[in-house]
């Protein structure tokens, strides 16, 4: 695509645009978007064309099952826990795992909420992102601790197979999607801020209502302006940490965290 004088990040943005409207919006999605099924060609006015290609693996997504993802995601954003609770539970998820499938599906750590016992999350994850943990480090740590760690491990797991176990099945062809995209624009190197992408996809036409009073609009303003703050301030948060880890890589402190953190 270099050679042939495209611009990754025009790519990597429609691409992502492409498949979130599919998701969030149309509800008729394909389910199988590999670089082998997309082409990518220079329009008439020099930028990126994508075209989906092999249409034989689609999934639909029913209005019952869109809407709460649409919401979740705007709750995941905001940080507005009941929120994420009350739509993963329309998804079928338990009060006890929303916050583990808000992760898998934004694939990005979601703060706990406040005065939340710490769990296996904040072992490896901080506000800042992954924590690195060498095999030597792991091996330091006082035989208890390591139990306990190789414990609540094994209960994430089982956690997560309950989890996915009690999803529509409209759901499953939906992850492949969103981590082959993933996978493609971390080859591409992160040129874009696919969360910030999925995140304003989702969201379109969330906050003001085409008959929404005076007083509802502005009460819609003031919650796109702070959606939109949380967005930012996440993608300055990410900016340095990848800096930060690029950094220490270089030094040799850390390994390549590159396919980690997106």
């Amino acid at each position: 695509m270099l050679k042939a004088g495209l611009n990754l990040m025009d790519v990597d943005k429609k691409l992502i645009n492409a498949f979130a409207e599919q998701i969030f919006h149309t509800g008729f999605v394909h389910a199988d978007p590999h670089p082998g099924n997309v082409l990518i060609r220079r329009s008439k006015h020099g930028g990126a064309e994508i075209v989906i290609l092999d249409h034989g693996l689609y999934q639909y997504l029913p209005t019952s099952i869109r809407q709460p993802l649409c919401r979740l995601w705007k709750a995941i954003v905001v940080g507005n826990h009941d929120e994420m609770k009350e739509n993963s539970g329309q998804l079928g998820v338990s009060a006890a795992g929303y916050r583990m499938f808000a992760i898998a599906l934004v694939q990005r750590y979601v703060a706990p909420p406040e005065g939340f016992v710490q769990d296996i999350f904040d072992i490896f994850y901080d506000e800042k992102g992954p924590k690195y943990i060498s095999h030597d480090d792991f091996h330091k740590l006082p035989e208890e601790e390591k139990q306990e760690i190789r414990k609540q491990v094994m209960e994430v797991h089982d956690r997560v197979l309950d989890i996915f176990q009690s999803l529509p099945t409209d759901l499953f062809l939906i992850f492949r999607n969103v981590n082959t995209i993933r996978a493609i624009t971390m080859d591409h190197g992160n040129v874009v801020d696919r969360y910030t992408l999925m995140a304003r996809s989702a969201t379109r036409g969330a906050f003001v209502e085409a008959n929404a009073t005076l007083r509802q609009r502005m009460r819609g303003r003031w919650e796109q302006f702070y959606f939109d703050y949380n967005l930012a301030k996440e993608a300055m948060k990410m900016w340095v940490v990848r800096k930060v880890l690029y950094i220490l890589y270089l030094l040799g402190r850390v390994p390549d965290m590159s396919q980690v953190v997106d």
